[in-house]
C-alpha cells in the first residue's frame, strides 16, 4: 500500500524518536558496537544509521550482502538482499571411516552427493579464505556451546606459540577477532584469526559458559576493555596517519562521519571513544611527526600515558648507546 507520511509516523516519526533519544541510545550503542552511532536527523542519516544497526542482527560476512537506502521518492526504506558466493559444505565421515561424505538435499531428503557432484559444486564455488572459513567454524562452535582448540595460536603479547582451548563468545571487528573464555587461563580473553594455523573440535559435549558472559565488541584500535572503560579521544593527523589508520585497522573505515571527518584539505580529526590508551599510545609514538592531540575531557590522561610510557622506556636507548 502507501507509506504513512504523517509527522509522528513512519519514517518521519522514526527520526524523530531516535532524534530525541539519540544521547541514551548512542551510550547503549557504543557498549554494544564500541563505538558512536550517526545521529538520524535526517534520512541520509537515518539510512547510516540503519546500516549501523545492522551490526547487532547480522554477521560481518552477512552485513555486505545487505543494502538499505531510501527509494527515489525518499518516502520509504528498501532493502536488498544478494546471495552469498559461498557455501557451506558438511563432511561426515563414511562408516569405512576412510573418507568424507558431502551430502545434498533431495526433495524432502538428504542424500550423500556422488563424486562427480562433488568436484562440479565444488568448481562453481568462490573458494573461501582460511580466516573466513575459521569464522564459520567459529560461528558454529557458538551456536552449539562447543569447545574449540586454536591452533599453534601465535600470542603477541606472551611471545609464544601454543594450542589454545577455548570456548567462543563472539566474533567481533569484521570477523577478524573472536572473543573467549579461555580455558587454560580460565578467563576472558580476545584472539586474531589470522594468528590462528588450524581450529580442531575439543570434544564433542556442549561446555555452558560462565553466567557472567557476554558479547564484547572492540573500538577502532581493536582495544576491548573487561571493564567497559572509555576514553574520548581528539587527535589531528595528516595525510600519512590517516591512511596508516585505514589500512591497518579495518573498523576505521565504518566510523560515523562524527568521528573521523575531514578538517582541512590534508587534515583529519579521528574524534572517538576508546576502551583504553595502550593502542592510541602505540599509534601516536610511530606516527608523533604526523598527529596532534587535541583538548577533550581524557586528552590530560592520554598526554600523561604517553609521557610515562616515554620516561620509562626511551631512555633504555641511550643507556644502550653509552
Amino acid at each position: 500500500g502507501e507509506p504513512i507520511r504523517g509527522e509522528d509516523m513512519g519514517l518521519r516519526g522514526d527520526m524523530a524518536w531516535l532524534s530525541a533519544n539519540y544521547d541514551t541510545l548512542r551510550r547503549k550503542r557504543y557498549q554494544q558496537l564500541g563505538h558512536g552511532i550517526p545521529k538520524a536527523d535526517t534520512l541520509d542519516r537515518y539510512v547510516l544509521f540503519l546500516n549501523a544497526e545492522k551490526e547487532l542482527y547480522l554477521s560481518d560476512s552477512a552485513q555486505g550482502l545487505v543494502t538499505i537506502e531510501a527509494t527515489e521518492d525518499a518516502d520509504a526504506i528498501r532493502f536488498t538482499v544478494r546471495p552469498s558466493t559461498h557455501e557451506i559444505a558438511y563432511l561426515y565421515s563414511d562408516r569405512s571411516r576412510t573418507d568424507g561424505v558431502a551430502y545434498m538435499r533431495d526433495g524432502g531428503r538428504t542424500i550423500p552427493m556422488t563424486a562427480l557432484q562433488k568436484q562440479q559444486r565444488l568448481l562453481s564455488l568462490t573458494p573461501m579464505a582460511r580466516e573466513k572459513a575459521f569464522a564459520v567454524t567459529i560461528r558454529e562452535a557458538i551456536e552449539a556451546h562447543r569447545k574449540l582448540i586454536f591452533k599453534g595460536y601465535s600470542s603477541g603479547n606472551r611471545g609464544e606459540v601454543k594450542d589454545r582451548h577455548v570456548v567462543p563468545v563472539n566474533l567481533f571487528y569484521n570477523d577478524e577477532n573472536v572473543y573467549c573464555w579461555d580455558l587454560d587461563v580460565r578467563a576472558y580473553r580476545q584472539f586474531r584469526l589470522y594468528r590462528i594455523s588450524g581450529i580442531e573440535p575439543d570434544g564433542d559435549e556442549q561446555y555452558p559458559l560462565p553466567a557472567d558472559a557476554v558479547r564484547r565488541n572492540a573500538d577502532v584500535f581493536r582495544w576491548l576493555n573487561e571493564k567497559n572503560d572509555s576514553y574520548h579521544i581528539r587527535v589531528r593527523m595528516d595525510v600519512g596517519a590517516r591512511n596508516y589508520l585505514l589500512e591497518e585497522y579495518s573498523a576505521a573505515k565504518d566510523l560515523p562521519k562524527e568521528e573521523f571527518y575531514e578538517e582541512s584539505k590534508d587534515k583529519w580529526v579521528l574524534d572517538t571513544h576508546l576502551q583504553g590508551l595502550g593502542a592510541i599510545r602505540r599509534f601516536y609514538l610511530g606516527l608523533a611527526d604526523k598527529m596532534e592531540i587535541l583538548d577533550s575531557e581524557d586528552a590530560p590522561a592520554l598526554r600523561e600515558d604517553i609521557a610515562e610510557y616515554v620516561n620509562k622506556y626511551l631512555p633504555r636507548l641511550k643507556a644502550d648507546k653509552d
